[in-house]
């Protein structure tokens, strides 16, 4: 009877452990392939009309959130996260 609850207790400790590691696993915004949606965000301000790429990519850079590179669509210029 006691291996039995020692192996009990030990099953439910574990079950608590593996549920708690995969309920609270923390997810970084910069992780590759993880929240792609938030890694890219438009703009209305458009640099692309004087700098093309480049300014795109300078105007992504000195905003507040973390861009890598900026690329310019035909309306907007959309900077990508690491």
């Amino acid at each position: 009877m006691a291996i039995i609850m020692k192996t009990l207790v030990t099953l439910v400790l574990t079950i608590f452990f593996v549920i708690s590691c995969v309920h609270c696993r923390t997810i970084s915004t910069i992780s590759p392939g993880v929240g792609i949606e938030d890694r890219k965000k438009c703009f209305k301000f458009n640099p692309c009309e004087r700098g093309g790429d480049r300014g795109c990519t300078a105007f992504c850079r000195r905003q507040k959130a973390v861009y890598s590179f900026g690329t310019c669509t035909k309306t907007a210029c959309c900077c990508v996260g690491r």
